[in-house]
């Protein structure tokens, strides 16, 4: 009965959201219940942490007043993988 509450209320959210934003609020309700041991995935916080926020590595510095250092560096971070 849970199941289909959860399902009945991710329904009625994603009719109201805008289709790249369906895939980020399924991650933030998946985040949720892997948090809460509903959803049995073995992980590390490390592991969580890298796939929220990366690996900042610094390079250049940053010129953009507007863009924090953290998120520069992540900006560099992809540009150096690609």
């Amino acid at each position: 009965m849970i199941q289909n509450i959860r399902y009945t209320i991710y329904q009625w959210v994603s009719r109201g959201l805008f289709e790249k934003h369906k895939l980020i609020f399924l991650s933030m309700i998946t985040f949720r219940l892997m948090n809460k041991k509903v959803i049995d995935v073995a992980y590390t916080p490390e592991e969580m942490d890298f796939l929220i926020k990366g690996i900042p590595r610094p390079g250049a510095e940053n010129t953009l007043d507007w863009l924090p250092d953290t998120a520069w560096n992540m900006v560099q971070a992809l540009s150096q993988l690609e």
